[in-house]
């Protein structure tokens, strides 16, 4: 949000297929996974709602990789 990223936690306790199509429904385009692997690696997935492709970043890049996505794409 410091870098002018809208962004919204989902606290609910549902699958993450709901999870993402919650997201997909509000036009959300990126979706950040950082479950206990990714957190063990110091990493995080970053899954392209549009076109379901995904990269894995390491979390201390993680709010300059999405800044410079979401301005790419002008999609937030």
């Amino acid at each position: 949000r410091a870098l002018g990223v809208a962004a919204e936690v989902y606290l609910g306790d549902d699958k993450l297929g709901e999870q993402l199509g919650y997201a997909s429904s509000r036009g959300i385009p990126l979706a950040v996974l950082r479950g206990p692997k990714e957190r063990e690696q110091g990493v995080a997935t970053v899954r392209d709602l549009r076109t379901r492709e995904q990269e894995v970043v390491p979390a201390a890049e993680l709010a300059p990789y999405l800044a410079e996505r979401v301005g790419r794409s002008r999609v937030l």
